[in-house]
C-alpha cells in the first residue's frame, strides 16, 4: 500500500467524508474552536470536526472529544451556522461553507479550507477572499492572515469525466505497469483508486501500459468508480499481522476478505490509522526534543573536559613555573630590559642551563613575579581540578545513561516520566530543550543577527524590562492574549524588516498563542507606550504601533 496510499484520501473516500461531515455539522452551530498544536477543533452539538496540518499527516474526521489543553481560536467561527460541506474540485481541497449574524445584524459568511496534501493548510477565508485566519501560514503561498486566499496549484492530472482514451493512454505508457499508471494520472487518485479501477475492468494490475488493449473498459470503470453514490461507512485495510495500514470510503473488492475490516463510520476508520501513526510520530519527536537536549549538555560537559585536561597539563608545570621565578630573583642583573628570553644557570645542575621566556614588554622583576604567580595558581589549580574532573566524568556517563534510557523509551507515558526525572535533576524545562533550568530573575536573552533581544519572565519583570529600555528600543507583545513583553535593544541602527519579524516571533512563543499557527504581535517603540495611573505591573497602553503576523518559534541558535 505504501506511503502514498496512506496519505491517499482519494476521490471516492473524499466523497463518502464529505457526506458524514455533512449530516453531523450542515445545520448545526459551531459553539467553539479550539486549537492543540497544529489541530484545530470545531465543537457542534455532538462529536467535533478536527482538521489537522500536521507535518506529513494531514487529515479530518469526526474526532470522539477535545483533547484537554486545547486553546479557544478563531472566534469568527463561535455561533456560526454551518451550510454546505463539499468538493469544489476533483481534488483534495474540502470547503465547509458557514454563516452568522454580525453585532449589527449583518449576514457574515466564512469558508473553511482543508487542503488534505501534505504541504496544505486549514484556512478561513471571510467576504472578499480575504484570509482572516491560517492554521499552518504557508509562506511559500502567501497564506497569511491579510493576504488574498490562492488555491494550492493544480497536479494536472485526468478527471475521467473529461478524459478521451487518447490522452489517457499517451499519460499511462510512461509508467511500468497499469496501477502506478493510474494511481499518478487519474485526478485524486492513489494506489487503492487504481486498484479499484482496474479490479472493475477486469485488468491485471500489473500489465504494461503498451500492452495493454481495451483502454475503454478502464476508462468506464474509472468513471463508474468515481460516479457512483457514497454508502456510507468506513473500511481499515489490514496488515500482516491484522494492524490498521489505511482506510477507504469505499469497499475493497479486491482485497480478500481477511485483510480488512468494515466500520460503521469513514472517521473510525481514519482515526484508527492516523492516531497509530500520530502517536508514533509525536513519541519519535518528543523523543527528538530529549535527545537533543541531552546531546547538547554532553558535548558541553565534553568541551569542558577538554578545558579541564589543558588546564591540568599546564597546572602539572607548576615546579617549573617555580623554578624560573627564583631563578630570575637571583639573576635579575643578568637579564636585560625587552629580552624575549634569557639563559641562566641551573641551580640543581653546576654545568646545565635553563632558558626562560620573557614578555618583552615587562621589566625583569615584572616577569619575575609573573612566574611566581603562575606557580600559585597552578598550585592552587591542582587542589581543585581533579576533582571537577572527576565530577565532569560521573555527569558525562549520567549523561550517557539517560541517552541510553531514552532509546527505550515505548510510549508517551514512558516519555513522561522520563522527562520528569530530567526535570528533578535539572537536565529538562519544557520548551527550552537545549538548556537545563535556568534560577535568578534575570531577563531571558537571545540574539538575532548580532541583535539583542530581551523577555520578560513575569509581570514585574515586564514592567521593569520596559522602565529600563531606551525609548528608541522596539517593544513586542501577542495582540490579545497573555504573553510577555518582548524588547529589541537598537542600537545606532534601524533594525531590519527580518529582525524585527524574528523579534516578533520570540513574542508570539513566549504568550498563550505559541500553539497557534500565526499570531499577530505587536510591534512599537518603548517611547510609544504609555503606562496607565494606578495600572498593575507589565500593564501598558500602546499610543501607536503596528501589527506583525508570525509564526511563533525562537532563533535557531537558541
Amino acid at each position: 500500500m505504501g506511503e502514498e496510499a496512506l496519505m491517499g484520501y482519494d476521490y471516492p473516500t473524499l466523497r463518502t467524508l464529505v457526506v458524514e461531515l455533512s449530516e453531523a455539522m450542515v445545520g448545526r452551530k459551531v459553539e467553539r474552536a479550539w486549537s492543540f498544536g497544529r489541530e484545530l477543533y470545531l465543537e457542534a452539538r455532538d462529536s467535533p470536526l478536527l482538521l489537522s496540518v500536521e507535518p506529513g499527516f494531514p487529515w479530518t474526521y469526526l474526532a470522539k472529544d477535545v483533547p484537554s489543553g486545547a486553546l479557544p481560536v478563531w472566534e469568527a467561527l463561535w455561533g456560526a451556522r454551518c451550510r454546505e460541506v463539499r468538493l469544489p474540485h476533483r481534488d483534495r481541497v474540502l470547503e465547509l461553507e458557514f454563516a452568522r449574524r454580525s453585532p449589527l445584524g449583518d449576514r457574515v459568511e466564512y469558508r473553511l479550507i482543508a487542503e488534505l496534501m501534505p504541504h496544505g493548510d486549514v484556512v478561513l477565508v471571510g467576504e472578499g477572499g480575504k484570509i482572516l485566519e491560517a492554521l499552518r501560514g504557508v509562506r511559500s503561498r502567501g497564506i497569511l492572515p491579510g493576504r488574498s486566499y490562492v488555491p494550492p496549484t493544480p497536479m494536472g492530472r485526468l478527471d475521467p469525466k473529461d478524459a478521451s482514451l487518447e490522452v489517457l493512454r499517451a499519460r499511462c505508457v510512461a509508467y511500468p505497469d497499469m496501477r502506478t499508471a493510474l494511481s499518478k494520472v487519474l485526478s485524486c487518485a492513489d494506489v487503492n483508486t487504481a486498484e479499484a479501477v482496474l479490479s472493475l475492468a477486469e485488468v491485471d494490475p500489473e500489465t504494461a501500459p503498451s500492452e495493454l488493449e481495451d483502454w475503454k473498459v478502464v476508462l468506464e470503470a474509472a468513471e463508474t468508480l468515481y460516479r457512483e453514490p457514497p454508502r456510507g461507512g468506513g473500511y481499515l485495510l489490514l496488515g500482516e499481522e491484522g494492524e490498521p495500514e489505511d482506510f477507504l470510503g469505499y469497499e475493497p473488492f479486491w482485497i480478500p476478505e481477511g485483510r480488512r475490516r468494515v466500520l460503521p463510520t469513514l472517521s473510525g476508520a481514519i482515526s484508527e490509522v492516523f492516531g497509530r501513526r500520530i502517536e508514533a510520530d509525536r513519541l519519535e519527536r518528543g523523543k527528538g526534543r530529549v535527545r537533543r537536549c541531552l546531546r547538547s549538555l554532553l558535548k558541553s560537559r565534553r568541551r569542558r573536559l577538554e578545558a579541564i585536561d589543558t588546564d591540568l597539563a599546564w597546572a602539572r608545570r607548576v615546579g617549573e613555573f617555580k623554578e624560573k621565578g627564583e631563578l630570575l630573583a637571583a639573576n635579575l642583573y643578568r637579564v636585560p630590559r625587552g629580552a624575549a628570553e634569557v639563559t641562566l644557570p641551573s641551580f640543581g645542575d653546576l654545568a646545565g642551563e635553563v632558558r626562560v621566556e620573557l614578555d618583552p614588554g615587562l621589566s625583569p622583576v615584572e616577569n619575575m613575579a609573573r612566574y611566581f604567580t603562575w606557580a600559585r595558581k597552578a598550585k592552587a589549580a591542582l587542589e581543585v581540578l581533579p576533582g571537577r574532573k572527576e565530577e565532569t566524568l560521573k555527569e558525562i556517563s549520567r549523561l550517557e545513561r539517560w541517552l541510553r534510557a531514552l532509546e527505550g523509551v515505548q510510549s508517551p507515558e514512558e516519555l513522561e516520566e522520563l522527562r520528569k526525572r530530567l526535570t528533578g535533576e535539572g537536565l529538562w524545562e519544557e520548551g527550552r530543550e537545549s538548556r537545563p533550568k535556568r534560577r535568578g530573575s534575570e531577563f531571558r536573552r537571545y540574539e538575532v543577527d548580532g541583535w539583542r533581544v530581551l523577555v520578560g519572565r513575569d509581570s514585574r519583570e515586564n514592567d521593569r524590562l520596559v522602565r529600563e529600555a531606551s525609548p528608541e528600543d522596539y517593544w513586542f507583545h501577542a495582540y490579545g492574549v497573555p504573553g510577555a513583553h518582548v524588547v529589541l535593544k537598537k542600537g545606532k541602527e534601524e533594525p531590519p524588516a527580518q529582525v524585527l519579524e524574528e523579534a516578533a516571533r520570540i513574542a508570539a512563543y513566549h504568550s498563550k498563542a505559541r500553539t497557534s499557527g500565526v499570531v499577530p504581535v505587536t510591534c512599537t517603540q518603548v517611547k510609544y507606550l504609555r503606562r496607565p495611573r494606578g495600572a498593575r505591573p507589565g500593564e501598558v497602553v500602546v499610543t501607536r504601533g503596528r501589527t506583525l503576523f508570525v509564526e511563533p518559534g525562537l532563533p535557531e541558535n537558541a
